[in-house]
């Protein structure tokens, strides 16, 4: 709706062809993923392909570690990330606790797993903390997912205040 009433108004419409941050790898799972009709719930909204301006991964993982290497991971979220009975659904509250502890071992894990990531700066190519960022919904589960980073003895922050736009 706001875009075509950015339009219908003489407003202009600003669309990103290259994506300055992630991957090549990770653009291209992304658009196959988000280029299906009604993706975002609305035949009026359409994903725009973009390029990226990184070709190729960055990203290195080693061969004997447990992380795996595709540039996008889906998590199937039932109650085996739990522990209770295989398969089954759960309610919301035991499901964001148990997506939260999940998280927050993917990324101790990837931490310890050696990988490296060719920086445009240079620098140490160790992922380091700083290099991860969790998006969610409300400040309740950012703070959560610190407090479990920090119990673990990952430096790690959580921001409401600044738009992921801005940054």
């Amino acid at each position: 709706a706001a875009r075509e009433k950015a339009a219908e108004s003489g407003g202009e419409i600003f669309t990103m062809k290259t994506n300055h941050r992630s991957d090549e790898p990770l653009v291209a799972a992304i658009g196959e993923i988000c280029d299906q009709p009604s993706f975002f719930g609305s035949d009026k909204i359409q994903y725009i392909p973009v390029n990226a301006n990184h070709k190729g991964s960055r990203i290195e993982v080693p061969v004997s570690s447990d992380v795996g290497v595709a540039p996008l991971q889906v998590r199937l979220c039932d109650t085996t990330i739990s522990g209770e009975e295989i398969g089954e659904w759960f309610p919301n509250k035991s499901y964001e606790v148990s997506l939260i502890e999940v998280v927050v071992d993917d990324i101790v894990r990837a931490l310890s797993a050696g990988i490296k990531i060719t920086r445009d700066k240079g620098g140490d190519p160790a992922l380091a903390p700083g290099d991860i960022a969790v998006l969610v919904n409300t400040n309740a589960q950012a703070a959560e997912i610190k407090r479990l980073l920090v119990d673990r003895g990952v430096p790690a922050i959580a921001s409401s205040q600044q738009s992921v736009f801005n940054s």
